[in-house]
This record gives C-alpha cells, structure tokens and sequence, in this order.
C-alpha cells in the first residue's frame, strides 16, 4: 500500500503534519508499532512506524527519528491520545530529517490502521482475500501467480526488464513483452503475441526506473470486470512483495560493505575479508569474481540481474562505482584433440 492511499483514507482521519514532496508515493511494506525510544535495530526498511509517544520527551525526539531515519521507515504516525497531540519539537524534528509524519486520532485504534494497510484497502472479494493470505503466508510469489492462474484460467507470470522470468510461467515472446511495457504512455496496457492478447500492469514503486521495475503479465479480459479488479489486485500483492525484497536487501547492503571494505582496504586485509565472506556465504577458498559498473543505472541494473543469476550476490557501492561480489564458475576444460 502506498502512503498516500492511506493518508486518503477519509473514515481514518489521519492528519499529515510532514509530507516532503513525493512521500505519498512511498510504499508501506510492514507496520510495526512501538514506544521504544530507540527501535532501530528492529527495522529492516519500508515501516510504517506507530507509536503512542509513551517514550516523548524533548531530549529524546532526534534519536528516535534518526533511527526511523537511518533504518529506513516509510513513515511515522504518532497517537494524539496519550498527550493530546504531537509535539511541535516532534515535527519540527521529522522536518529536517525528511520523515513523513501523520497525526493519529485518539479515536483510531492502531490495529486499524494495520488492517488498512495490510488488506491494501481493497474489497473483500473471496478472491481477492485469498491471494493476500497466500502472501501473508509467505508462501512465495509463484504460489500467489498458481492461485492468481487457476482463478483467470491461464498462467500468469513476473518479469524484470533486465533480469528475465522472477517467478510464475515464461511468458510468450519475451523480449516483446519487455519493449511494449518499457515503451507504454502509461500503464496496464494490452498488447497481442503470438495471437494472444495479454494485459501488463505495473508492479513496483512508481518512482522506480521503469528499466528496472518488475511488471506482471497476465490474459486481457477488458470485458471482464471481475478478471480485471483480480489483475489489479494480483499487481499490488506483487508490488508488496517486491517492497519486502528490497526491504532485505537494504539490509544485506550492511554486510555487503563488510566485505566490500576489506576488497577495497589495500595492504593485508585478510583478517576482515575471510569472516565477511563467511557471512556472506561464500565459504573461504571459493574463488570469487568483483564486478564493477558505473552510471546512474549501474546499481540497481546490475543488481537485478545478478539476482536471477547469481544465488547470493554481495553487491554495494564505492566512490561512486557499482561493486558485486561472486562465486567464481569454472571454466571448462576443452576435450583434448583426439589422435590420429
């Protein structure tokens, strides 16, 4: 779900008090409600942070919003019950920091909030709430397409631009598919392969670059309201899903500099790269490959391909450059030329 789709959500009346530009675009991958006064270390990333300001105090409200900060939280919303409002010093802090932050009313409860956010606000079709338990259930994205494909009739399917088939069938002609949906005015749009006509809707931020977004594909049913509403709904789980990915790999990108530090320390640096590697599940002794890209693209281009190539990459940046740790495949050895 998006922030700004909850901030409309009028019944809610949540109040936004700091919204930068764009941060109703940002996406709510979890919510997690605390009143620790420092709850950093129990966020990967994409939070929709509640709290009920039993931890306030003036002294405390920049390390509190630095850790949502360097975490990585989507937003905070901070209740009005417990001190009848939230605190100037609390918004001026979120201010400077570049944290969206809403208002709660006493009168809504927090677990409401977390409904909204994980039912995405959408209908309560039979359909529509059985691909959301699939995905609560972290079933996987590929049994969220099974259910998805037994309900419209045929196989479903995501696609990266840039890194191929994330999960589901391999749809017909692939490389078409990829032009038409990077070359769309706008998004889902109806394209005909292979004498069949599929429909293509967004599945990702819509801030992403759409090089590197992924993108569902399924059959077009324009007169079908119901095939229609359950493509849309398919698209946002698939959007959630995504959010979640990079939510980890937010996190992987802190280990990833473990090992990236010591590759680029010069001199011995051994006694820092072997447990990063370690870590990183690359057993000591395996022969690894660094990759380096540059460019504005270069980072998440190269990381989306290596994701379906390459199990585990490391994958990080330094002085502006790209860097991607991988296993080494062997080469294989060419026959020896039989005699005569």
């Amino acid at each position: 779900m998006l922030l700004g789709e909850l901030l409309g959500t009028d019944e809610l009346g949540l109040r936004p008090l700091v919204l930068p530009s764009g941060a109703e675009r940002r996406t709510i991958v979890e919510v997690y409600t605390t009143d620790l006064p420092d709850p950093g270390r129990y966020l990967s990333g994409g939070e929709l942070v509640l709290t009920g300001l039993v931890w306030w105090s003036t002294d405390s409200a920049e390390a509190f919003v630095d850790a949502l900060v360097t975490a990585g939280a989507t937003a905070l919303g901070a209740g009005e019950a417990a001190l009848g409002g939230v605190p100037a010093e609390l918004t001026d802090v979120c201010r400077r920091r570049g944290l969206p932050l809403f208002a709660v009313p006493a009168s809504v409860s927090f677990a409401e909030i977390s409904r909204r956010v994980v039912a995405g606000d959408r209908p309560s079709r039979p359909m529509g709430r059985r691909l959301l338990a699939v995905l609560a259930g972290r079933a996987g994205l590929n049994r969220l397409l099974d259910v998805a494909a037994a309900e419209l009739g045929e196989p479903c399917s995501v696609v990266s631009p840039v890194g191929g088939v994330v999960a589901g069938s391999s749809p017909p002609d692939q490389a078409a598919l990829v032009r038409a949906f990077l070359s769309a005015p706008r998004l889902p749009a109806s394209v005909t392969v292979d004498g069949k006509r599929l429909r293509l809707l967004s599945a990702d931020d819509p801030d992403r670059h759409r090089t590197v977004s992924w993108f569902v594909v399924c059959p077009a049913e324009p007169t079908d309201p119901d095939a229609t509403a359950l493509a849309e709904e398919l698209a946002g789980l698939v959007a959630l899903e995504r959010a979640r990915v990079d939510a980890g790999r937010r996190a992987e990108r802190r280990l990833a500099d473990q090992v990236l530090r010591a590759l680029t320390a010069g001199g011995d640096a051994t006694a820092e790269l072997l447990p990063a590697l370690r870590v990183a599940g690359i057993a000591p002794g395996t022969p690894v490959t660094v990759l380096v890209s540059s460019g504005e693209l270069s980072a998440p281009v190269l990381e989306e391909v290596l994701r379906t190539a390459v199990p585990d990459p490391v994958i990080g940046s330094r002085a502006g450059e790209t860097l991607a740790v991988v296993p080494s495949r062997p080469v294989p050895s060419r026959p020896a030329a039989a005699g005569p």
